[in-house]
């Protein structure tokens, strides 16, 4: 079975994070976890832009409703 090296690319160099001091393994640490916390961020951002869409068309539909109904009272 192949063994999978964990590695990162730095400017076009690839590194493999086993052999970096423990220091540059805590800057990749912290940069994977903020990748990922840019991600959920990113789909949070995506659920919210959703969610106002749906309320915005919901209240242009109830409003031109309304004046629908304004305009076949008069």
């Amino acid at each position: 079975m192949t063994e999978v090296k964990d590695t990162i690319m730095v400017d076009d160099k690839e590194y493999d994070v086993a052999e970096l001091t423990a220091e540059q393994q805590m800057y990749v640490a912290h940069l994977r976890n903020l990748n990922a916390k840019a991600a959920n961020l990113r789909m949070d951002l995506d659920q919210i832009q959703a969610a106002y869409n749906a309320f915005s068309n919901t209240l242009t539909a109830s409003l031109q409703e309304e004046d629908a109904d304004e305009v076949a009272t008069q």
